[in-house]
């Protein structure tokens, strides 16, 4: 498992995101999660790694998906959480999500 995810984070490409009081990375294989999208080749690497090794790769999917606690739709999100992903985005963006004794407005 070490090694295949020191594979992915060679294969997969890290953005970082700047702005004013933020700052944070993420994976990406660069294209949208969409089985119409004919440049989007989810799980190319286990596939190979499973081929390989001669593996189910349908069994090798649930255990990492077990690991991990969540379902996957691509490798990139082995690396990178989508829901982390999005919490950051709408963070950018301005949404408090609350976190207490930070508001501006606590009600005592």
């Amino acid at each position: 498992m070490k090694n295949y995810i020191k594979m992915l984070k060679r294969e997969f490409k890290i953005v970082e995101v700047k702005g004013h009081g933020y700052t944070y990375c993420y994976y990406t294989c660069g294209q949208n999660h969409d089985p119409r999208n004919p440049n989007w080749k989810p799980f190319k690497i286990l596939w190979q790694l499973c081929k390989k090794y001669d593996y189910d790769f349908f069994i090798v999917k649930e255990i990492i998906e077990t690991q991990i606690g969540r379902k996957i739709a691509c490798e990139c999100e082995i690396l990178t959480e989508p829901r982390e992903l999005k919490r950051h985005r709408l963070q950018r963006t301005g949404v408090d999500f609350g976190e207490p004794g930070r508001r501006e407005l606590d009600i005592f």
